[in-house]
């Protein structure tokens, strides 16, 4: 599969690095809300945890942030090459035929595109999901469990994935679809001193 998967994956970041360097710009504000609040959460720590910021996202970019733009938009390429690749291994797990064909349908769709040479979270949310995909498929299940947890902290239909996911598989286990909240929770309490905060600081509409 690598064979066929490789140069694909070539020319897809070929071709988004060329847009963000032409373009160097963003097509929302979004993105560059996103990327200055990853920027300066190290000053204001307290937006680690704020439910517009993304806490799964502002940890990750907080560091790529630092040397700029431009860099932040091309580790968003770099995210979505990868999600392109774990979603062909989840095929592969699936033991789907050309499971290599994943990728460029999923590098394919223009929204997906466009959002890849931003600094949105939709390529990191596409990234963690399609990986806890690949280890379910695989039987890695507990696993699987633990990066699908990571989902709500990345965007909010993350809650409506995991509660899915939940119904779908009824075990004692699946308490660990619940860890990166918590942990998003507790963080958010320490930082703030109020226990509530997600609930008292979640947009109204």
């Amino acid at each position: 599969m690598n064979r066929r998967l490789l140069p694909i994956l070539a020319l897809y970041a070929v071709a988004a690095a060329a847009i963000v360097f032409l373009y160097r710009d963003a097509y929302s504000q979004d993105g560059g809300l996103h990327f200055l609040l990853a920027r300066w959460a190290w000053k204001r720590p307290i937006t680690f945890v704020e439910v517009w910021a993304r806490p799964g996202f502002t940890v990750l970019y907080s560091l790529p942030a630092q040397l700029g733009y431009l860099p932040a938009k091309l580790f968003s390429v770099l995210i979505t090459a990868l999600a392109a690749w774990q979603t062909a291994a989840a095929a592969r797990a699936l033991k789907l035929e050309r499971p290599w064909m994943a990728a460029p349908f999923l590098l394919a769709s223009p929204v997906l595109f466009l959002l890849s040479t931003e600094t949105m979270t939709e390529p990191l949310f596409a990234l963690a999901f399609a990986t806890a995909l690949r280890l379910h498929f695989e039987g890695r299940i507990a696993l699987s469990l633990v990066v699908a947890s990571l989902l709500p902290t990345l965007r909010p239909e993350g809650f409506f994935l995991c509660a899915v996911w939940a119904l779908y598989d009824r075990r004692p286990r699946l308490l660990l679809l619940g860890l990166a909240t918590a942990v998003w929770v507790i963080a958010a309490w320490a930082l703030s001193g109020d226990p509530f905060y997600l609930v008292h600081h979640w947009p109204w509409n």
